[in-house]
């Protein structure tokens, strides 16, 4: 509860209420007309729903992800029946705002509320809070360079070489079957490299604006699908899988209400509207280039591990000091990838662990310096790319393709596989936690570097 002054904002006068609403929301809306809030709710029982869940037995993956939606819609629709009636009626009277029900945390997001609005929505008793929601920045490459399509090497590219994925093609698995999601900036689906790739059958979703078709306005989520899928120049680690996209920040920002309506929406895909869910369309893997600084997404990873999805992040670029691994890399429930350069030495701005909890983090390492994958400026563009974020779809087209060996391997045994194929780093003197980079895992360079050939070997 928040104890709030309201000065006049056309209301003539001041008062003064106990508030479920927080500060800054009451600030904002202060200088502005509109707010874009994210309500919390009292009676919010994730934890015993995701136990219900894992204590049961399902013949199949897609039957627990299943029975995973239908319990938190459930719930959320109970939980949520009263304020949501209010809000469709207040979108009838003002057509601007907009209304998503985010069931897989038991919130609701309201883009452009107002004072009347918001006033109405504090007298609710069943509402905890009412919260701002935050803007976070996109990840920027730390260095790009578009190459020209006559000046890229012929075969596959170092990284795809780097982590075995060819000797794991011989064996004729090249990620048929394996699906990755992708949450950054977007996707261009026309591309040459990636449009073979695309499941249109619910594979993108745009909660900014509602796009119909993939599109990217900055070009990281066009890279990362290049290196999980791509069929041409040899950039793509599984390049039989198909990628499937949502667009949870735009040009250089992410909100963390679209953030959590991505995370929804790989747990069970709808439609570019938004309808439609799923469960049975759900990917393998969520394949993440973006990071916040609290621990906001973390009941969409804990959904997202029962229903046997991986999620996966960079640590982020504040290295190499000790402590420095950002959110939600910092999670145990992530699959942290930092990123090594052609040297198989882990960059030297990789974010490293141990975490505040004193977990052990990254868990894995990938080439991620000077990598070549496909860019969004035209349908056969191509730009090298230099960051933790971009060793991160290597780990995602591995699992495509122990996916594609396996289509029912539980998590479980998927990050078994990783971490038991991964192979050592070459040492960079950092003895972060009071472990040595000789010793696996470790806070620098975690398990270390995936191995496709190693991996899919211990897949049995």
């Amino acid at each position: 509860m928040t104890l709030v002054a309201i000065k006049s904002c056309g209301l003539g006068g001041t008062f003064t209420a106990v508030s479920k609403i927080s500060p800054s929301v009451w600030k904002r809306i202060s200088k502005n007309s509109s707010v874009n809030i994210l309500i919390s709710f009292k009676e919010s029982d994730l934890e015993s729903i995701r136990g219900s869940i894992t204590s049961q037995s399902f013949a199949t993956r897609t039957q627990r992800i299943q029975a995973l939606y239908n319990s938190l819609k459930t719930h959320a629709d109970s939980t949520q029946a009263q304020v949501l009636k209010a809000l469709e009626g207040s979108k009838a009277r003002k057509n601007s705002i907009q209304i998503n029900q985010l069931w897989i945390t038991n919130q609701i997001s309201v883009n452009g509320a107002d004072l009347t609005l918001l006033q109405e929505l504090d007298k609710f008793s069943e509402i905890s809070t009412i919260e701002k929601e935050q803007i976070i920045p996109s990840v920027q490459p730390a260095e790009l360079e578009v190459v020209p399509k006559d000046q890229i090497q012929e075969g596959e590219q170092w990284g795809v070489e780097a982590i075995e994925a060819p000797e794991v093609w011989q064996s004729g698995i090249r990620g048929a079957g394996a699906v990755i999601a992708i949450v950054a900036t977007g996707v261009r689906g026309t591309h040459e490299a990636l449009r073979d790739g695309y499941r249109q059958q619910n594979g993108w979703y745009d909660p900014i604006v509602k796009t119909d078709s993939p599109n990217d306005d900055i070009g990281v989520g066009t890279h990362l699908a290049g290196v999980i899928a791509g069929r041409v120049n040899g950039i793509g680690v599984a390049p039989e899988a198909k990628w499937i996209a949502c667009k949870g920040c735009g040009t250089f920002t992410c909100s963390t209400s679209d953030l959590l309506a991505c995370g929804q929406w790989a747990l069970c895909p709808t439609d570019s509207r938004g309808s439609d869910a799923r469960c049975d369309l759900a990917p393998s893997a969520v394949t993440n280039a973006w990071g916040a600084q609290s621990d906001f997404y973390e009941e969409v990873l804990k959904t997202l591990e029962v229903a046997g999805i991986a999620s996966l992040f960079a640590p982020g670029g504040s290295g190499p000091a000790c402590g420095t691994i950002g959110s939600p890399g910092d999670s145990v429930r992530s699959i942290t990838v930092t990123s090594v350069a052609v040297d198989n030495k882990v960059a030297g701005n990789a974010g490293a662990g141990p975490t505040e909890a004193g977990n052990i983090k990254p868990d894995l390492s990938a080439p991620g310096v000077k990598i070549l994958s496909a860019y969004h400026t035209s349908d056969n563009d191509y730009a090298s790319l230099t960051g933790t974020s971009m060793a991160v779809p290597h780990v995602s087209g591995v699992i495509a393709l122990l996916r594609s060996k396996q289509p029912e391997a539980s998590l479980e045994k998927i990050k078994e596989a990783l971490f038991k194929g991964a192979q050592p780093t070459v040492p960079t003197g950092q003895n972060c936690g009071g472990i040595d980079e000789s010793i696996y895992p470790n806070n620098h360079a975690g398990h270390g570097v995936v191995n496709a050939r190693a991996s899919a070997a211990l897949l049995s």
